[in-house]
Formats: structure tokens, sequence, C-alpha cells
């Protein structure tokens, strides 16, 4: 499952960017966030952070 979030000021101006992935394999929860400028962050960093949750999820 992966997620992008864009944070907003109640004066409408876009501040910080987060991108989260999580994965479950048996009893083992694992999850990678990756926050920045907007613009910074975006959805194709979710393939860079699915390799980490994957090998977090493998080692076990």
């Amino acid at each position: 499952m992966a997620a992008l979030t864009i944070q907003t000021t109640p004066a409408g101006q876009k501040q910080v960017c987060n991108i989260t992935v999580m994965g479950i394999k048996g009893t083992l929860a694992v999850t990678v966030m990756k926050s920045g400028a907007v613009g910074a962050v975006t959805a194709a960093d979710a393939p860079e952070l699915a390799k980490l949750v994957n090998a977090a999820l493998a080692a076990g």
C-alpha cells in the first residue's frame, strides 16, 4: 500500500509532501516514509521505497 500526501497551511500554501509505503508479511509490518518539499517528493519515489519494504520483510 502506498499513499502520497501534501500538507497545506490554512492560508492555502503547500508546505510538505510525504509518500508512505507499507507492507505486511505474517505478523511483521514495515512502513517507510519519505518527506520533502512539494515537487521534490512524488509518486515516482514509490518503487524505491517498495524495494526497502520488501528487503526488510525478506530479512524478517
